[in-house]
């Protein structure tokens, strides 16, 4: 399929910066619109020929948009991928499942507790340490900063959907009282 391999490239490339590539090309396209009129104008070209030249970049814009990311309309749907049927929506077990899940949310609820500063610089470097050498290994460029969170080993509760295996989180759904996919 060629949605993996295209992914993969733009992947990569935009890794290599820190902003979002899309937001400069639509500043330069704004900017070239306005441009192309003033310079096509100084030229001395007519308006409907500037016009038409104006409608043919925003049909590439159109053409670009739905090649880079229309493609992701043409995979394969939800049920599909995790090969499960569709079911039909039944309140008492969706509100079944809600409370279950509010109260395994608020279970994983502990109060912020302080930290030592120097066991979290200490942690916060070794954790980037290992994130380079990972990365050295790797032909691929290193991937945007993520932001860590490190809590104390007594605030470390499981919460019911990350025990995940198999079908992921619907296997984890369907293991705390949720029914609404059937295997």
């Amino acid at each position: 399929m060629i949605y993996p391999s295209f992914s993969a490239i733009l992947s990569a490339f935009s890794a290599l910066f820190p902003f979002s590539i899309d937001e400069i090309f639509i500043c330069l396209a704004i900017v070239w619109l306005v441009a192309y009129v003033v310079w096509k104008r100084s030229k001395g070209v007519c308006w409907k020929r500037i016009i038409l030249g104006e409608l043919e970049f925003l049909i590439w814009i159109y053409v670009w948009f739905y090649v880079g990311w229309g493609l992701n309309y043409f995979r394969y749907n939800l049920y599909t991928r995790m090969q499960v049927r569709p079911v039909a929506y039944q309140e008492a077990q969706f509100h079944s499942f809600l409370k279950k899940y509010t109260e395994g949310l608020n279970a994983s609820y502990c109060p912020q507790m302080e930290v030592e500063e120097s066991v979290l610089k200490t942690e916060i470097q070794s954790f980037y340490q290992s994130l380079r050498q990972l990365s050295a290994q790797r032909s691929a460029p290193p991937r945007r900063q993520v932001r860590i969170q490190i809590l104390p080993q007594t605030c470390r509760t499981q919460h019911p959907l990350r025990k995940t295996s198999g079908l992921g989180a619907f296997r984890s759904l369907h293991s705390i009282g949720y029914r609404g996919v059937d295997r």
